[in-house]
Order: C-alpha cells, then sequence, then structure tokens
C-alpha cells in the first residue's frame, strides 16, 4: 500500500513539473482526489472482509466454548453419580453381608446350645431384675421355674 501510495506521489510530481496551466493542476488533483476514494473503497471493503472473518472466528469460539461446557459439565454429572452409586452399592453390600451372616449363624447353631443359652437367661433373670426388665422390654418372658 506505502509502494503505490509512493508511485502516485512520484508519478504525480513528474507530471507535476510538466503541467504549467491551472486547469492541468486541477485536473491532477481531481485525479489524485479520485485515487484516493478508490483507494479507501479498497481498504474499506478489505477491512469489512477482515470484520467478517473475526466474526465468524467468534462464533467458532463460542460453539467451542459451549461445547466445553457442555463437556465439563456432563464430567462432572458422571463423577457425581460414580460417587452416588459407590455409596449405594456400598450400603445394599453391607445389607447383604449381615443378611448372609445372620443366616450362616443360624444355621451353624444347634439346638441343643441355644436351649442352654436360653436356660442361662432364664436363670439370670430369676436371680437379677435388670435381666428380667432388659427381656421385658425386648417382648420376651420367662417361664419361672
Amino acid at each position: 500500500m506505502k509502494i503505490f501510495l509512493m508511485l502516485n506521489f512520484l508519478i504525480i510530481s513528474i507530471f507535476a513539473s510538466e503541467v504549467s496551466t491551472k486547469d492541468d493542476i486541477n485536473e491532477l488533483r481531481k485525479d489524485i482526489r479520485e485515487s484516493h476514494r478508490m483507494i479507501l473503497e479498497v481498504m474499506n471493503k478489505r477491512f469489512e472482509a477482515v470484520d467478517k472473518r473475526f466474526e465468524a472466528v467468534d462464533k467458532r469460539f463460542e460453539f467451542m466454548q459451549n461445547l466445553m461446557m457442555g463437556l465439563l459439565a456432563s464430567i462432572f454429572g458422571a463423577i457425581g453419580y460414580m460417587f452416588w452409586d459407590r455409596q449405594k452399592s456400598f450400603k445394599e453390600a453391607k445389607e447383604e453381608y449381615k443378611k448372609e451372616l445372620n443366616a450362616q449363624l443360624i444355621k451353624k447353631a444347634d439346638k441343643k446350645t441355644l436351649e442352654e443359652v436360653i436356660v442361662i437367661i432364664e436363670e439370670l433373670a430369676n436371680k437379677d431384675d435388670v435381666v428380667k426388665d432388659i427381656l421385658a422390654r425386648h417382648h420376651l418372658r420367662v417361664v419361672e421355674s
């Protein structure tokens, strides 16, 4: 662009030395103004093109930003779901383990041992009022002998 202006100035200065009338000078001024107007039009068109490119890039960045926000939200949602599911699964496994342990204890406990434990508890309840109260709170009655 600078080269074009310098050449334009050089050409005008060469012709200006040969022109001697006011009409020729006025005509040269009109030509200079016309060339400046054309240069400004070209520059305006280029700036408009650059503006359009910047707008396109802004739209792309906005799309990428929205995409990244969506991805981050889904990642944090998945992590939250994993923690929630882990706690829920842990509670379910704990309850299942308790049920299985109780079932195994009931299987292993024989009738004779249970009868002996009952007899011991009844004897304690007959001798101690605290044990009797505890059994009563749990809706168990003691057969007095």
